[in-house]
């Protein structure tokens, strides 16, 4: 102590500065990732992750196995179902443990969020599919089990249209919706086409955009339901390799399907598939959208497009991400430092960043077919990059 108050004397002096202030180094930048705090749960996979505008709220999924009961069991495998979860503040950078749930472990959980709550039902457990489902109020802290279901469903489309949670497809071909005022089920009509292999959604705030793939074809087929009406329409077939693209952006005017590969896709036909394109409701058409250049198509882990400002940014919690302007139609990538490999993360965007938590990584010294969850969570900012 004695000899840095002596050296600040003597800094004084040589600068005629009167001002006894420290001298601080300045901050470095911020880079475009940072490590948030480790969650009080274990890490998971195939877990529910929904940004309530405050926190992101986990819950469920598929965790590493519970020695103490499966001693034999590979350590790098999945077998426990924990029904727990978590909330993460991304301004405090802390998180809180959920209140219990009423609902047991399970994966392929059917999730919404409504705006003040988080609606789970049905998923799949050991046993078999589930028709149970609760409501988790994240301001209270407290959950409501759901009245009896139609079905028994895991792995929907789901939306949330103002009024009614809509849950379409799935391990089912039909689709049902709740209401949370009326706590009353209802059944949907059926959508134009059954027994498709890949879907996408997205909600445009009147209906509900539905794009598959069916049997035999390499083509986007898509339909339309509106809730109002309770009827469906059936859209023109799209340019889009269906079963490449990633994940439907719903933009505020068009439905976004992207991909991140620069590929053009084709087997035989005269006009090759592109990995991306836009649906837009008020023609009723589709638009391509500018192929991303190989630059910016090293693997981005899997990650879903969300849309973040007027870009379309796809990250999969580890590689580097890449973004498509939607003004300029152009790419950028996206650095991300060197961080743990991770693989199917849960992924939420806050209003200013990605959020990655959970998922698959490869041990030390182990195989890639068996992973362990990922214990720790990262953001990325893209406008940092």
């Amino acid at each position: 102590m004695r000899r840095t108050a002596l050296t600040t004397l003597a800094l004084l002096a040589l600068t005629g500065c009167s001002d006894p202030s420290p001298v601080r180094d300045p901050e470095p930048a911020a880079g475009p990732i940072r490590t948030i705090e480790r969650a009080p749960i274990p890490s998971r996979v195939a877990h529910t992750a929904v940004w309530t505008g405050e926190e992101m709220v986990v819950w469920g999924g598929r965790g590493a196995p519970d020695k103490s009961t499966e001693p034999n069991r590979p350590p790098n495998s999945h077998a426990t179902l924990p029904a727990d979860g978590a909330a993460y503040d991304p301004e405090a950078d802390s998180w809180r443990v959920l209140a219990k749930s009423p609902l047991s472990g399970r994966t392929g959980q059917n999730d919404v969020w409504t705006g003040s709550s988080l609606l789970i039902w049905g998923g799949n457990a050991k046993r078999g599919k589930l028709k149970d489902g609760a409501s988790y109020d994240p301001a209270a802290d407290t959950w409501t089990a759901l009245p009896d279901a139609p079905d028994a469903r895991s792995g929907a489309q789901t939306a949330w249209t103002g009024t009614e949670a809509l849950f379409i497809g799935g391990s089912r071909e039909d689709g049902v919706a709740y209401n949370p005022a009326t706590r009353a089920w209802r059944a949907l009509p059926d959508a134009p086409f059954h027994s498709y292999d890949w879907a996408l959604s997205t909600w445009t705030g009147e209906e509900f955009l539905l794009f598959v793939e069916t049997s035999g074809s390499r083509e986007t087929k898509g339909a339309a339901y509106d809730p109002a009406s309770d009827t469906w329409r059936t859209l023109p077939t799209g340019p889009v390799a269906a079963g490449v693209s990633s994940g439907a952006v719903w933009t505020g005017d068009r439905a976004v399907l992207f991909s991140s590969s620069s590929r053009l896709y084709s087997r035989g036909e005269k006009d090759p598939l592109d990995p991306g394109g836009a649906y837009i409701p008020k023609t009723n058409k589709w638009e391509r959208i500018t192929l991303s250049p190989p630059a910016t198509t090293a693997m981005t882990g899997y990650g879903e497009p969300m849309l973040a400002g007027r870009e379309i940014v796809q990250w999969g919690g580890a590689r580097p991400a890449i973004a498509y302007h939607l003004d300029e139609s152009r790419w950028r990538s996206i650095p991300v430092p060197k961080i743990p490999w991770r693989e199917f993360p849960s992924l939420v965007w806050t209003g200013t960043e990605i959020i990655a938590w959970g998922g698959d990584s490869c041990p030390p010294a182990a195989n890639c077919f068996a992973l362990m969850p990922v214990e720790d969570g990262v953001a990325l900012n893209p406008t940092r990059a």
